[in-house]
């Protein structure tokens, strides 16, 4: 819950700064707010619309440096309001400009007419009647309120406990000497070697971090951890990492076992 609504403009005026990009804001308040009543027509209101009328702890989850803080009228006002939230916004700042754009939908007062409500979004708030394509801002769909006819669960194990540990120092040592033995025998056979280094392919550091890696995480996510734990492109995946995977694979079931095949993220 923002203090003011001074606040709560610069955190949603962080959002989609790069050209091009859209984004959602949703603001989300505590429980007490919808118990407060503002009268925004009052002299104490007009005089001073930060004044405030509730004090709410703030401190982390764990209740360490728990402390107070002030909410102001206009913030449980804004929560509580009805009407066109950029209404809210020019009035909190006192815009009178006359600019005036056809894109916004109003049907306020006539004095609204004169404040500056153009926007430029495809959307202006969820106050308008208007249906917003809330899954055009997300990965996947949204629950719409509706009980779906079958629920689909995802159970993700990880074996016993300590399996998806590091591995231990002797073995990492081994498995070390494994991937150097590989990305030499790689670097010999290349017929266009002599136009790269050695190192291009992973460095020692690089093969100290493969190392590190839990042998869990490695078989459930396959070559793609690989490049982003080393902070390699696509096109090094693409190139080496399959090859790194085979070795850290046989290396830990043995030759014999088929390598299982995973697609590169």
């Amino acid at each position: 819950m923002c203090p003011d609504l001074c606040s709560l403009i610069q955190r949603a005026g962080r959002a989609a700064r790069t050209p091009g990009t859209q984004a959602l804001f949703i603001y989300m308040v505590e429980s007490w707010v919808a118990e407060k009543r503002v009268d925004q027509q009052s002299s104490t209101y007009i005089k001073d619309p930060d004044t405030p009328v509730q004090i709410r702890s703030v401190g982390n989850s764990k209740g360490k440096g728990k402390g107070k803080q002030w909410v102001g009228m206009a913030s449980v006002a804004f929560a509580n309001s009805t009407s066109c939230l950029r209404v809210e916004f020019v009035k909190y700042l006192g815009d009178k400009s006359e600019d005036y754009s056809e894109n916004c939908h109003l049907w306020h007062a006539a004095n609204i007419l004169l404040m500056t409500l153009g926007y430029s979004t495809r959307w202006c708030c969820d106050r308008h009647g208007e249906k917003i394509d809330f899954a055009s801002f997300g990965l996947g769909n949204f629950w719409d309120g509706k009980q779906p006819q079958q629920w689909q669960f995802v159970y993700v194990t990880f074996g016993p406990e300590g399996e998806d540990h590091e591995r231990k120092g002797g073995d990492r040592k081994e498995l070390a000497k494994v991937l150097m033995a590989w990305r030499q025998k790689n670097y010999d056979t290349d017929p266009i070697s002599f136009l790269y280094d050695i190192q291009d392919i992973v460095t020692e550091d690089g093969i100290s971090l493969i190392t590190k890696i839990s042998p869990s995480q490695l078989h459930r996510d396959g070559p793609d951890v690989i490049t982003k734990e080393l902070g390699e492109t696509f096109e090094w995946g693409c190139r080496h990492a399959r090859g790194v995977f085979e070795q850290v694979w046989k290396h830990d079931h043995g030759d014999s076992d088929e390598v299982p095949t995973y697609k590169l993220q």
